[in-house]
């Protein structure tokens, strides 16, 4: 995000529009807000439901891929945190 700064500072709009572009077009925004992120998986992973379409084992399976997703970011953030001290 430094380039943020100084691009604000030439206050250039083509040079930040284009790095809005690149944010949001290749995804690579999952590592600036990672809080954001574990926040958002643990709320889809309490806004699960089944569909009346599918079946117990696809829901399971939905279950567990959202467990996965919301320990590995817990994970990450408690080590990102112990290695900040």
């Amino acid at each position: 995000m430094t380039e943020y700064l100084d691009v604000e500072a030439d206050l250039d709009s083509i040079k930040l529009l284009g790095m809005i572009k690149q944010l949001v077009y290749t995804g690579s925004t999952n590592d600036l807000n990672k809080s954001h992120n574990r926040e958002m998986a643990h709320l889809n992973l309490m806004n699960l439901y089944q569909d009346r379409s599918q079946d117990i084992q696809e829901f399971r399976d939905q279950y567990i891929s959202l467990k996965k997703v919301c320990v590995e970011l817990v994970s990450e953030s408690v080590t990102a945190q112990i290695l900040k001290a």
